[in-house]
């Protein structure tokens, strides 16, 4: 975290700490009863106050201290030296709160090693030092000067009585020498600590540009990927179509007579370039969905006439292999927010790999109901199974199991299609399944629209409420 932030850390811990200091003054004086000069202490609660409106002032008119500015180096040392200032300042503060309060004979002189901690937490070794440095010559300073009488001694007599510990050189020498020893250590401790702490967060600093640039270099790769596929497979629509059209005019005799052979190969024909066709257009639809296009579309709808349609489009497929389609919807069914078209998709390749995968004879079953939070659509059929190993991939790109690759076509987007369709319309999906019981997928969607708004799908939506 860069120093400019603690600038302003130090200016509001500031402020506590001048009314804490305030406060145990009054306390002192009108409750303990303690004889101090408390006109001077009082003064330099004040002149804390005074400093750190200027400090204040400066660092916030100075935009390059703002924590949302950019780094620099020339920045950084600003705002080391604004730091230093603002330590400094607290230490002469310190000095003259102890000085009115008894000099070395305080115990909150120990307070000094608190400026030794935070320089050590957030400044370079030489500033370490220099805030070392400063807090022993003040020691020092703070003793020999009460001894020597150039500075008067306030003793506390309510809290050591008659006996004046300044009046004796190794009290005045020896505690100054002992924090001093005390400084030094933990001076040296903490600048070991520190530049460990830099050496790694340069490290993870460097790593992470070096992860940035490859981010940035693999998602420039695969929008040119993704850009060009869109552009190839629009290309391809046009011709296959046309294609299909003249293979299905050959089959049909409009160009001349064609015998069985013949009509079998076109007929082979016509289904390979068929299934090309149901790829791109499966792809075009994955694109459309990656560029948010459901986002745009999103109204409040009824699910029950699309489930109904789709199911009555494909009854004849069902019927032909003599399955049956058992549609359930409760009669409470709400209406959510959904993208009508891609919604219908959803159901269509949900009921068509049920009617695919689902032997002859069979039950399929389409159910919609809802719960306080859901609208929970199901699929379930009792076709050959999807295993678990299966079920961990079964909605990444163009995954086919290798139990169904033999005997059933399939371009393996369609349950990536699906997983996509349902994250952006901000629901749940899942499977269960064992091989050779069937398989039921479940999707949910929620009923509050505030659901969206929590995953930013209606963030480009202007003045929608969601109420």
């Amino acid at each position: 975290m860069e120093l400019s932030y603690f600038l302003h850390m130090f200016i509001k811990l500031r402020w506590g700490a001048a009314a804490s200091t305030a406060a145990v003054l009054a306390c002192c004086q009108l409750i303990l009863g303690f004889d101090l000069p408390y006109m001077a202490l009082y003064g330099v609660v004040i002149g804390i106050c005074v400093y750190n409106i200027a400090l204040t002032f400066f660092v916030e008119q100075d935009r390059g201290f703002s924590p949302e500015a950019e780094f620099t180096r020339a920045r950084h040392r600003r705002a080391l030296v604004v730091a230093l200032t603002q330590t400094t300042l607290d230490q002469i503060a310190l000095f003259l709160l102890l000085h009115f309060s008894g000099g070395l004979e305080n115990p909150f002189v120990l307070l000094f090693l608190l400026h030794v901690v935070i320089a050590g937490l957030l400044y370079e070794a030489f500033a370490v030092a220099l805030a070392a440095f400063n807090v022993a010559l003040a020691v020092f300073a703070l003793g020999v000067t009460e001894k020597l009488g150039w500075l008067h001694h306030y003793h506390v007599r309510e809290l050591l009585g008659d006996v004046e510990a300044v009046s004796n050189w190794l009290f005045v020498l020896g505690l100054p020498a002992a924090l001093t020893l005390v400084v030094m250590v933990l001076s040296a401790f903490m600048v070991v600590i520190m530049n460990e702490r830099s050496r790694r967060r340069d490290q993870i600093i460097t790593l992470a540009k070096d992860r940035a640039r490859q981010n940035a270099k693999l998602m420039r790769v695969d929008k040119l990927r993704r850009g060009l596929l869109a552009v190839a497979t629009h290309d391809l629509k046009a011709p296959l179509a046309a294609v299909s059209s003249y293979l299905q005019t050959l089959a049909a005799g409009y160009a001349g007579p064609i015998n069985e052979k013949q009509g079998e190969i076109l007929e082979r024909c016509k289904a390979r370039v068929d299934g090309l066709s149901r790829f791109i257009a499966d792809i075009l639809s994955l694109t459309a969905v990656e560029r948010g296009e459901i986002r745009e579309n999103l109204r409040f709808a009824d699910l029950a006439p699309l489930l109904t349609h789709v199911v009555d489009d494909y009854l004849v497929r069902a019927t032909e292999k003599n399955q049956q389609l058992r549609l359930v919807i409760a009669d409470d069914l709400p209406k959510v927010l959904l993208a009508p078209d891609r919604m219908a998709q959803l159901l269509e390749n949900l009921v068509s790999n049920a009617i695919k995968y689902t032997p002859k004879g069979k039950e399929i079953e389409i159910k919609a109901e809802s719960t306080q939070e859901w609208l929970v659509l199901s699929v379930k059929d009792q076709g050959i199974g999807i295993s678990a190993e299966d079920q961990a991939k079964l909605f990444a790109d163009f995954f086919r199991s290798s139990a169904v690759k033999k005997d059933y076509e399939g371009t393996g987007l369609g349950l990536s299609m699906v997983r996509r369709i349902v994250q952006a319309h901000a629901g749940e999906i899942e499977v269960h399944s064992e091989p050779g019981q069937g398989s039921t997928f479940t999707v949910r969607l929620p009923r509050d629209s505030r659901a969206y708004r929590r995953d930013s799908v209606l963030s480009i939506l202007p003045g929608f409420s969601g109420e």
